[in-house]
């Protein structure tokens, strides 16, 4: 292996260059993801003209300077009408939401009412029965 800062060999082991002191910058020679993308690739512009999307990018345009594979993707956004639709679709849903959770909120009043009206007639009852017993 060869210092980057001065080029002398330095060697097997070591973490600094013994002419320079520079610290050798491990970098692994083999990226799995490297593999991945490539086949990836290779597999896109394998396939049939017909059946390759419109947003295929040129293999060449994948490699950067130091050989590595990459590349950024532009995804359009939705037009307009699609926002306002999925804003509705959304407001829709969040309306549904809120009227579910005000009927479970009214059953549930009207449970704890229906019990409130239970335990007072049988308070009801059993003063009647003690004023009976009297």
């Amino acid at each position: 292996m060869k210092c980057k800062n001065c080029g002398a060999a330095i060697p097997e082991g070591y973490l600094y260059c013994e002419k320079c002191g520079q610290e050798v910058q491990i970098v692994p020679d083999y990226n799995p993801l490297d593999d991945v993308l490539t086949a990836q690739v290779k597999g896109a512009l394998e396939e049939e003209p017909s059946n390759r999307t419109r947003n295929r990018i040129p293999i060449e345009n994948l490699k950067n300077s130091n050989g590595m594979i990459s590349y950024t993707m532009n995804i359009p956004l939705p037009n307009a009408e699609d926002q306002t639709e999925h804003h509705l679709t959304e407001k829709r849903r969040e309306e549904k939401e809120r009227l579910h959770r005000d009927e479970q909120r009214k059953e549930r009043t009207e449970s704890i009412r229906q019990s409130e009206l239970r335990e007072r007639k049988h308070q009801e009852e059993r003063a009647r029965r003690r004023r009976e017993n009297e």
